[in-house]
């Protein structure tokens, strides 16, 4: 029995982005991939501080993995 590979993938240009589900697709065939990316396209926001503002998680998961 193997071990599944679990692949955590993240980007900063939304979760709408095209490039985060090709990766995650491609990605599959390895392992379990849990994607997380924010709502709306943040770039440059690394130094940025949200002390007054909500943050929600919003997901969907889905697995290949046995």
């Amino acid at each position: 029995m193997s071990e599944v590979l679990n692949i955590l993938l993240t980007n900063d240009d939304g979760y709408r982005a095209a490039g985060i589900h090709v990766l995650a697709e491609i990605m599959c065939q390895f392992g379990s991939v849990t994607a997380v990316a924010p709502k709306f396209h943040q770039s440059g926001m690394s130094m940025a501080v949200s002390m007054m503002e909500v943050s929600q998680l919003t997901g969907r998961v889905r697995s290949n993995a046995a």
